[in-house]
C-alpha cells in the first residue's frame, strides 16, 4: 500500500554531520548525539544504531525515561544521558537500565542513591547548574551544599555538571560568560568531591557561534540532522547536509473556474481558471497550518504555491503552469526536487517557527523511509 505522505531519512548524512562536527571542535571534546524526540523526527532507534555503529564511544541524549529505555533497548552498551528532570519514582528504573539522569533537586538525588544501594551498584549521576535557562538546575549558589550532599552519599557519584544556552544563537558573548560560570562550578565540584567533573553546556548554536563554550563535550541536535541556526553577521557555519525529505501524493487534480474558493473558510478565491491539485498531507500529518496560504511544494521540478487553508488530511496547490500533473505524482514539501529546494529553514521563518520544530512536528502518520543505513 502506497502511503499518502512519507519521509526519507539519510542516515548517512547524519553520520557525516556528526563526523563534521566532532572535526570541528576537535579532541578531546566529545560530542553528545541528542537523539530526543524522535531524533527530532528522524527516527530515534534507526538514528542511534547507525551513529553508535559508526562512533562506538558517542553519547546519546534523551528527553523521557521513554525514549532512554527505548535507545538501551537497541543499545545495551551506548551512553544515553537523560537531558530532563526525571521522577524519584523513576529512579529505579533508570539505575536498572544504567541511564545517567540530569538531576537539579536533592529528592531526586537520594532516589537514585537508594536504588543503586537496593541493586549494589553505584550512579552515575550529572547536576543541571542554572546560569540563565530558569528551567532547570541548581542555582550557582545552591551548588555547593548538594555537591557536599552527592560527596557523602553512597550509591552515587558526580559524573559531569552541565547548563543550557537560552540564546545562544543571538547572544554568543552570554553564552560564554555562562559557560564560565560552570567552569567555576566545576573547580567547587572538583574541591569538595575530589573529582573533576565533565562539563557540558554548548548547544548546537553554542557549538557553532561560541566555540570557547564547547567545553568536555557539546550537545548538537538540529546540527546533527543538517538543520542549522541563522548565523550572526560575519560568522561562518560549517557545511551540512539537511537529512529529511517530507514528500506527499497527488491524490487528485481539477480543473476550476475563475472565482472558485478553496478549502475551509474560503480564504482565497481563484483569479483564473485553474488546474488544483490535492495532496494527501495536512496537519494531521504535522505539516503546519500556518502555511495556509503562505508555503508551496515542489511537483515535476516546478513550485507550486499551497492554497487555501492547510486541512487536517488535505492540502490544495495550484499546478496550473505545471503541465501533466496527474493523480498519483510525488510533491515534494520539504527538500529538493530537480534545481528547486525547499529548507525547513525557509518554512520556518514563513511562519515564525524553528527549523527543527518543522522535522519534530510530523506524525507517526508519516512513515520514515531510511536510506544509507549501513
Amino acid at each position: 500500500m502506497m502511503p499518502r505522505a512519507w519521509a526519507e531519512v539519510d542516515v548517512g548524512a547524519i553520520v557525516r554531520n556528526y563526523r563534521r562536527l566532532k572535526e570541528m571542535v576537535g579532541p578531546p571534546t566529545a560530542v553528545m548525539a541528542v537523539v530526543k524526540a524522535d531524533a527530532y523526527g528522524h527516527g530515534a532507534e534507526v538514528v542511534a544504531r547507525a551513529l553508535h555503529k559508526a562512533e562506538p564511544d558517542a553519547w546519546f541524549g534523551v528527553a523521557t525515561v521513554v525514549e532512554a529505555l527505548t535507545i538501551r533497548g537497541s543499545l545495551p552498551e551506548a551512553r544515553i544521558l537523560l537531558l530532563s528532570p526525571s521522577l524519584a519514582g523513576e529512579a529505579e528504573a533508570l539505575v536498572e537500565a544504567r541511564i545517567t539522569p540530569v538531576v537539579s533537586s536533592l529528592d531526586v538525588i537520594d532516589a537514585i542513591a537508594a536504588a543503586a544501594r537496593r541493586i549494589g551498584t553505584e550512579a552515575a549521576i550529572h547536576v543541571e547548574v542554572d546560569t540563565g535557562m530558569g528551567r532547570c538546575g541548581l542555582l550557582p549558589g545552591e551548588l555547593a551544599a548538594v555537591l557536599e550532599h552527592i560527596a557523602h552519599t553512597d550509591g552515587i557519584r558526580l559524573e559531569g555538571l552541565m547548563t543550557h544556552f537560552p540564546d545562544a544563537e543571538n547572544d554568543p558573548e552570554r553564552s560564554v560568560a555562562q559557560a564560565q560560570v560552570l567552569v567555576e562550578c566545576g573547580r567547587r565540584a572538583a574541591a569538595i568531591t575530589g573529582a573533576t567533573p565533565m562539563l557540558h553546556a554548548a548547544n548546537t548554536a553554542g557549538a557553532l557561534f561560541s566555540p570557547a563554550s564547547c567545553l568536555d563535550m557539546i550537545r548538537p541536535g538540529m546540527a546533527l540532522y543538517g538543520l542549522l541556526p541563522l548565523a550572526p553577521r560575519g560568522m561562518r557555519v560549517p557545511s551540512l547536509e539537511p537529512a529529511l525529505t517530507l514528500k506527499a501524493r497527488v491524490l487528485l487534480v481539477r480543473e476550476l473556474p475563475a472565482g472558485h474558493p478553496i478549502s475551509y473558510g474560503s480564504t482565497t478565491t481563484l483569479r483564473r481558471r485553474s488546474m488544483v491539485a490535492t495532496l494527501g498531507i495536512g496537519y494531521g500529518d504535522g505539516y503546519p497550518r500556518t502555511l495556509s496560504n503562505r508555503g508551496g511544494t515542489i511537483i515535476g521540478g516546478c513550485y507550486a504555491p499551497i492554497l487555501g487553508r492547510v486541512c487536517m488530511d488535505l492540502t490544495v496547490v495550484d499546478v496550473t503552469d505545471i503541465p501533466g500533473v496527474r493523480a498519483g505524482d510525488t510533491a515534494t514539501l520539504v527538500g529538493s526536487d530537480g534545481s528547486l529546494q525547499i529548507r525547513a529553514d525557509e518554512l520556518a521563518r514563513l511562519i515564525g517557527t524553528t527549523e527543527h520544530e518543522i522535522t519534530t512536528c510530523l506524525s507517526a502518520r508519516v512513515p520514515r523511509r531510511h536510506i544509507g543505513v549501513c
